[in-house]
This record gives C-alpha cells, sequence and structure tokens, in this order.
C-alpha cells in the first residue's frame, strides 16, 4: 500500500502513496467486518496534521516497536529470544497486493503480548484493559486469550472477567448486519479459496509456508500446551477457511505466538548438525524450487514475478528438510 504511487486510478506519482492509502482507511471505517473494530479506526482515521500516508506508516511501525519492546522484556533480551522474528519474513515480505488489509495485525499483537505481560507480574488490572483493547482491535484475539488461560493454570479467571465481557458486550452491541454478512462468509469465502486447482494450491502453500517452519517446537510443549496449541491451529485455519481469503498469510500466525511464547528458542544451542539434516535441506530446496519454477502453478490475482514467492518457496523447502531432519535425528544433546 505505501508503494502504490503509480497506480492507474490515482497516479500521484509520490512516495507514500497518500491517497491510495487514504482510500483503502476511508474503506477501512465503512466496510462493517472492519467497521466494527475501533482501535485501528481510530488510530489511522483520526487527524494527526500529517498525511495519511505517513500517518499509517508511523501508527503501523510504531505498534510493531511496542510489541517488540514487551516482547523482550518477556523473554528477555537474548540472541536466541529473536528466533521467532524469522519466521514472521513471509507474511511480511509477501503481503498481498491489491488490497493487504493488514490494518490490525501489529496493533493486536502488541495489546495480546500486552496482556501476556501483565499476566506475568500479576497486573490484573491493567490485564484486563489489554484483554479488552485487544478484542477491540480484532474478534480473532478470543482465541489467544482462551487458549493462554487453558494453558497456565495458575491464572484466576473470575479476575479477568470484565475485559472478556465488555469485549464480548462491544460485538454484542455492533452486530448490524452480522448476521447475513457471516452467511455470505460462510458460503463465498470457502469456495472463494478452493474455486480452482490455482487457488486450492496456494491456499495449502500458504499455509504450509506460514505454519510448518515453527511445527518442529511442538516437541518442545507439554502435553498440555500441545493438545491446546492443535486445537487453536485447527480452529484458527478452520475460520481463516471459511471466513476470510486465506491467501493472505498473516491470518495463519495468531496460533504461532501461543506456540513461540510457550516454547524456549534456546533448544536451537542444542542441536546438533549432522549431514542427514544438511542433505534433507539442500534436498527439499531442490524439490521446492522444481515445483515453483514449473508452470504446473502460478500466483493468482498477482503476477510470481512480482513476488518473493518464489525466493522464500526455496528457503522454505530447505527448512523443510532441516525440520524433518531435526525431529527425526536429533537425539543428542550436545551443544555445538
Amino acid at each position: 500500500m505505501f508503494n502504490y504511487w503509480d497506480w492507474n486510478e490515482f497516479q500521484e506519482h509520490q512516495l507514500p502513496a497518500h491517497h491510495y492509502i487514504e482510500s483503502a482507511i476511508n474503506y477501512h471505517q465503512t466496510f462493517p467486518a472492519f467497521a466494527r473494530r475501533p482501535i485501528s479506526n481510530i488510530i489511522l482515521g483520526s487527524n494527526w496534521g500529517i498525511s495519511k500516508g505517513f500517518q499509517f506508516i508511523i501508527a503501523e511501525i510504531g505498534a510493531m516497536l511496542a510489541f517488540m519492546w514487551i516482547w523482550f522484556q518477556y523473554k528477555r533480551p537474548q540472541f536466541f529470544r529473536m528466533f521467532p522474528w524469522m519466521l514472521l519474513c513471509f507474511p511480511i515480505l509477501l503481503a498481498w497486493f491489491p488490497t493487504n488489509y493488514t490494518y490490525e495485525e501489529p496493533f493486536q499483537w502488541f495489546m495480546l503480548m500486552g496482556f501476556v505481560y501483565m499476566l506475568q507480574h500479576q497486573r490484573w488490572i491493567l490485564a484486563n484493559i489489554f484483554i479488552f483493547l485487544s478484542l477491540l482491535t480484532r474478534e480473532t484475539s478470543i482465541l489467544f486469550i482462551v487458549s493462554w488461560m487453558v494453558g497456565n493454570s495458575a491464572i484466576s479467571w473470575k479476575k479477568l472477567i470484565p475485559g472478556l465481557m465488555l469485549g464480548v458486550l462491544w460485538y454484542g452491541l455492533n452486530q448490524q448486519g452480522m448476521e447475513q454478512e457471516m452467511a455470505a462468509r460462510w458460503t463465498l469465502l470457502f469456495d472463494y479459496n478452493f474455486q480452482n486447482q490455482d487457488y486450492s494450491i496456494e491456499t495449502i502453500i500458504f499455509w504450509a509456508f506460514t505454519v510448518f517452519p515453527s511445527i518442529f517446537l511442538c516437541k518442545y510443549l507439554s502435553k498440555r500446551d500441545l493438545i491446546i496449541f492443535v486445537v487453536f491451529l485447527l480452529l484458527n485455519t478452520f475460520l481463516v477457511l471459511y471466513g476470510a481469503k486465506a491467501r493472505e498469510a498473516r491470518l495463519h500466525m495468531l496460533p504461532l505466538l501461543f506456540l513461540w511464547l510457550k516454547t524456549d528458542e534456546t533448544i536451537w544451542l542444542k542441536f546438533q548438525w549432522k549431514w542427514a539434516n544438511i542433505l534433507g535441506c539442500i534436498l527439499g530446496a531442490i524439490f521446492m524450487s522444481i515445483f515453483l519454477f514449473s508452470s504446473s502453478w502460478t500466483t493468482t490475482g498477482m503476477m510470481i514475478e512480482s513476488s518473493w514467492v518464489r525466493e522464500y518457496g526455496i528457503l522454505w523447502g530447505g527448512m523443510v528438510g532441516l525440520t524433518l531432519g531435526m525431529i527425526i535425528f536429533e537425539n543428542s544433546t550436545e551443544r555445538k
């Protein structure tokens, strides 16, 4: 959206694309599914005295920096605590154009990280505030909040009811047209995601590109957390397939936040490089490059040459081989 300076409808020839971004924000404030989310609409729709393009950039980057700051307060700033940031690359490098409605994600992740951090320090009032704000940012926050509460037996549900109830009440009072909208989504978007071979492959492969590099972390979860994560992942995937355009990879990432926070990334220090892992990495990259450069599939709605899907896909293929090697052959705890 930042880079759409030469789109024919606007022809503004400047960076950032102020008029295009302003039109997208206006659409976000009027389309019912987005209009019910007040946090992004208030922040992006208010008058800062600067152009909408710069306002959009400052707000989104500011929210991500706030999320990073709380993450490091929670995890402590060690090198291996940064591992999950590598896994964020795909939804960023392959953000979908036109148009990628990723207004809420930075705000949502900041609010959810704030909720986790406040629970860690037993600041119940602030935890309730972050629950309420995260729900106002995006409805799907309820999936993470409930999963986190179920996965932490020490949490007092009674002390968190106010934030949950206020968030649910907000959507209860703003449900005008929701029934018709949801009925249309459930009948339309699943058919959209699987309407032909190209869309079906895209739906499956974008889910895999986003989720699979983190799956090996499951072996380090407790049995309770593993069950919660699997249920969370399946439920989120179901909602995305039936209620959204599944090619937007960011939509698949919410369960991964739960997984990353529940595992200790210093496990990488215990990983022992073996020839089987390296060979698997090379073979995975080769097979994925053959698939992505073949004529059997191309992206929908944009030219594959204008995106990073091939380059990321080859890297992903290598990670598949490496991950399988880690799962199958990592029996040693020797640090290397």
